[in-house]
């Protein structure tokens, strides 16, 4: 498929536009707990200093999260007024104790039921653990956070436990690790976060796989080749309401004509008697500040034509949540990641980069060393430093995970591995321009 496809793969971008912020052990443990979990000799260079951090910490706050279940769980918050510095009463007195069963408030005085600093900082662990927005306060997101059930919390760390022993390992020094579920890409280098970045992941309807592979090469000012499906469940419908609006996004028409495209007028094409039934065009979308994968994309070979690249929907990235995409992966930093990488590469890929960006120039950066890129979808981990963070299963995959585990870690039930890889219907394989369009 690579590189005789090369122009066909050139397709991947998302047409849909478009933080939380982790601490930077959560991909380390992650890209650690590969081989821990799995059991494998080696991940990276120091795995031996490093094996006992990702899956025994996580592991250990199952067995705490176990014990719980049996005493009969963690007190519930009832509904009621915000909860903040200066509250007081019986609301408070049960924040004390819920936030002491995860870890969240390690002094508790029960008989004082003011809310003072010591508590808020309580909550803003508890908020920084659930990537939730830090402020001290316990508002409607918060308290259902803190409700959230512990049977559902052990099936989460559970089913995340043995999503990791379904991860592939690559011995590699360099990786780039995305996390799905947590919206963040972290670049790893010698067991340590060298860059991070928020990213955009696929909404629900049109999920991002799970998949590992490499980045092969780095795109400049790429073209889009819209697939199918977007073209017809998305820019479909806008063009029947506004016939200018493939003019006003820089993208051109294409029919087929036999091994070749023909570029076709737009206000020549009936649109409104086409439908997913009779779509016989091919959409590109040409550079510029409006092209969805914006000024950069990472080309990295997988069946299900995922990418990595920027956007120029940059309002996105302030959301907490960002699942906007069909698919592919929105980086907010792409620019200074393909910088970072390419100046490690040496020789003439900076300059050929740089010269691209100054003159607008489509071009394909070869890496001469190509980067492991792991895409995961983890809703629990455990960081460096022992805390054990949870995010919202944005996939509802955990329930399908299969799994339950002991307090030793065994398998009651086999592990439905193929729900660790999500098919994403919005990345089919488009045809390519036959040529005209590089």
């Amino acid at each position: 498929m690579y590189p005789a496809h090369a122009a066909h793969q050139s397709n991947g971008g998302r047409r849909l536009p478009g933080h939380v912020r982790f601490p930077n052990g959560w991909c380390v443990a992650i890209y650690l707990c590969i081989a821990v979990v799995a059991g494998y000799p080696t991940a990276c260079a120091a795995t031996d200093r490093l094996n006992p951090a990702a899956a025994v910490h996580l592991q250990s706050t199952l067995d705490r999260y176990l014990t719980i279940e049996k005493q009969g769980g963690w007190p519930t918050i009832p509904d009621g007024p915000a909860l903040r510095v200066g509250s007081s009463g019986p609301l408070v007195v049960r924040l004390k104790e819920r936030l002491s069963a995860t870890n969240d408030l390690v002094r508790v005085n029960r008989e004082f039921s003011e809310f003072g600093g010591d508590l808020s900082l309580g909550v803003m662990r508890f908020q920084r653990r659930h990537g939730l927005a830090v402020d001290g306060v316990v508002g409607r997101v918060t308290r259902a956070a803190l409700n959230v059930p512990v049977a559902e919390r052990i099936q989460q760390i559970s089913a995340n436990l043995a999503r990791l022993r379904s991860l592939p390992v690559r011995d590699s020094k360099r990786a780039i690790v995305i996390n799905v579920a947590g919206f963040d890409l972290n670049l790893i280098e010698d067991d340590k976060v060298a860059f991070s970045s928020p990213v955009i992941v696929g909404r629900s309807s049109r999920p991002t796989p799970a998949l590992s592979s490499v980045v092969t090469q780095i795109v400049v000012s790429p073209y889009w080749y819209v697939p199918w499906s977007i073209a017809v469940r998305d820019i479909l419908p806008k063009l029947k309401r506004d016939p200018s609006y493939l003019r006003t996004q820089g993208i051109r028409v294409f029919r087929a004509s036999g091994d070749s495209r023909i570029e076709v007028a737009a206000d020549t094409v009936p649109w409104q008697s086409l439908g997913k039934d009779n779509f016989p065009y091919v959409l590109v979308q040409d550079p510029g500040p409006q092209n969805a994968l914006g000024r950069v994309k990472f080309f990295l070979p997988n069946e299900q034509d995922i990418f990595v690249h920027g956007t120029p929907a940059r309002e996105l990235f302030n959301r907490t949540l960002r699942a906007f995409s069909s698919g592919c992966i929105r980086v907010a930093r792409i620019m200074e990641l393909a910088e970072y990488l390419l100046k490690l590469e040496g020789g003439d890929s900076y300059r050929d980069f740089s010269d691209a960006l100054r003159t607008g120039e489509t071009r394909r950066i070869k890496l001469a060393t190509p980067i492991p890129i792991h895409i995961v979808y983890l809703t629990a981990w455990a960081d460096a430093d022992g805390q054990t963070h949870f995010r919202d299963d944005i996939y509802s995959l955990d329930g399908l995970a299969g799994v339950r585990l002991t307090s030793q870690g065994n398998i009651r039930r086999d592990i439905a591995r193929a729900s660790d890889t999500v098919a994403d219907p919005a990345c089919p394989a488009t045809p390519s321009a036959g040529g005209l369009i590089r």
